[in-house]
């Protein structure tokens, strides 16, 4: 989660295109992959975005000097968070497998298998060194150390199937949306709970592709929506960014640029 002042950059993946817009619709750069991504992080020190292609592969902020990571691999990267302090990134990978990689791209398993299936977003607390994913399998949250060998926690198990999610770490809470129904949820750690923002059906019917905070707002992303939803931590819409710039009705994916 971003703690910083201003509007964010908006990075969009449809198909095998990804654009940077401002956060008022205007385009920054715009580039064509030769496969598509359902991942995407900013590595800040290095300036480069990262991307959930096979194998993984990372851009220039402004767009250009394609490099390559690691190798091929077996499944569909869906979740992706840096470690920029040890240059790390974790993966969650469609193939029941949640993974950390090394610069020189080097996969190590994070997570038995038993206890993943079909993890999505995930996101890490640096400050307890804790990765945590949406697990759309299980339907849960779950999370694991990641500076030592421990058994996966989950934290909770819910009746939808969980997608994207972030996490605010003062506030111990975490932000989830669903697949299908749209409904957007937060997970209180201190007390165990979760209480829904966003109801379900309506306007907000729809897988919810991705979610991120950033200046205590939630943005949020859903395949047959032609914008992206700011809203407020109780759920309540701000605005529509990107309307009427982005397509509805396709596949669509979101990354939070500082």
């Amino acid at each position: 989660m971003a703690i910083t002042t201003g509007e964010p950059r908006l990075l969009i993946a449809i198909a095998n295109d990804i654009t940077l817009y401002r956060s008022n619709g205007s385009m920054l750069w715009t580039e064509t992959l030769s496969q598509s991504s359902r991942a995407m992080a900013y590595y800040y020190r290095k300036n480069r975005i990262y991307l959930g292609t096979n194998p993984v592969t990372s851009i220039q902020l402004d767009g250009g000097d394609n490099q390559t990571h690691g190798t091929n691999y077996s499944g569909t990267i869906l979740g992706m968070s840096i470690d920029e302090c040890r240059d790390l990134i974790y993966l969650s990978v469609s193939g029941d497998r949640v993974v950390k990689m090394t610069s020189d791209g080097t996969w190590t398993i994070m997570a038995p298998d038993l206890e993943v299936s079909k993890p999505r977003q995930n996101q890490l607390n640096l400050e307890d060194n804790v990765l945590y994913w949406a697990d759309e399998g299980f339907k849960t949250m779950k999370s694991v150390k990641t500076n030592e060998a421990s058994p996966v926690t989950t934290m909770f198990t819910s009746t939808s199937t969980v997608w994207g999610m972030d996490v605010d770490i003062p506030a111990q809470r975490i932000y989830w949306c669903a697949k299908s129904t749209g409904d957007v949820w937060v997970f209180d750690m201190s007390t165990s709970t979760n209480t829904q923002l966003v109801p379900n059906g309506g306007p907000v019917s729809g897988s919810c592709s991705g979610l991120r905070l950033y200046n205590d707002y939630i943005y949020l992303i859903y395949y047959r929506h032609g914008y992206v939803e700011k809203r407020s931590k109780d759920g309540l819409l701000v605005e529509k960014l990107l309307d009427g710039v982005i397509p509805g009705a396709k596949t669509k994916y979101m990354a939070i640029i500082e």
